[in-house]
């Protein structure tokens, strides 16, 4: 049984799956896996694996968008894991700007060591042309977010900020990134299943690989109702 379908686990899992069906942003490197040691060859199973650091379910480290920006390994760990505050933002439609209005009722949860997740209802799209035309934040968005004390900001869709495909003029430069970013703060995407934490009090956690220098990496992001050993 796949561990976030089974009943008796009080972790909730909000990671998809990785493999080569995964759905990337556009330009982002394959993945791909092969055996590389065998069973009966070797004695024990190892796969070689190629993947970006962006890949599936995964967290934005300052220098995938600022210029001497802090590494995935030179940040505190603190920013990976803290309470949730689940803002709906479900009435959005495709390629709709988030802006602050849509966020400012929630302002009053939002301090210091709180994690906002962003629930789109993307997830529902995942592996399908629409997953990209998701929402997403304004600058007006990002700057409240920031100015209320958040600095890790997590969503169930591909980017806090407007993704772009060949053809289509790009008109955001990636605000809502060099906003969060700049400030230290880091970003979840790919979230799945958040429909699960979206009533009541509950901690998440998505601890990154420790890749030195690294701008992102992926993770097995989870979540537990606050006040409950895992």
């Amino acid at each position: 049984m796949d561990a976030a379908l089974d009943p008796e686990s009080r972790l909730i899992d909000l990671s998809y799956h990785v493999d080569e069906s995964t759905q990337l942003y556009p330009g982002d490197p394959k993945f791909s896996s092969c055996p590389a040691l065998t069973l009966e060859k070797d004695g024990f199973n190892v796969m070689s694996m190629s993947l970006g650091t962006h890949t599936g379910t995964h967290v934005d480290a300052p220098s995938h968008s600022i210029k001497d920006g802090a590494s995935i390994t030179a940040l505190d760990l603190s920013l990976f894991q803290g309470p949730a505050l689940v803002i709906d933002v479900r009435r959005k439609q495709p390629r709709e700007q988030i802006i602050w209005e849509d966020l400012k009722p929630y302002e009053s949860q939002m301090q210091k060591g709180k994690i906002v997740v962003l629930y789109t209802g993307w997830s529902m799209y995942w592996k399908t042309p629409k997953y990209i035309d998701h929402p997403f934040l304004d600058r007006t968005a990002a700057e409240g977010l920031v100015k209320a004390g958040i600095r890790t900001v997590a969503m169930d869709s591909m980017s806090p900020d407007e993704t772009v495909h060949e053809g289509m003029a790009s008109t955001g430069n990636f605000i809502a990134h060099k906003v969060i970013l700049s400030e230290g703060g880091v970003i979840a995407e790919n979230l799945t299943n958040v429909e699960a934490i979206a009533d009541g009090d509950f901690t998440v956690s998505f601890m990154p690989l420790k890749l030195t220098d690294a701008d992102g990496s992926p993770v097995r992001a989870v979540a537990w109702r606050t006040g409950q050993n895992s």
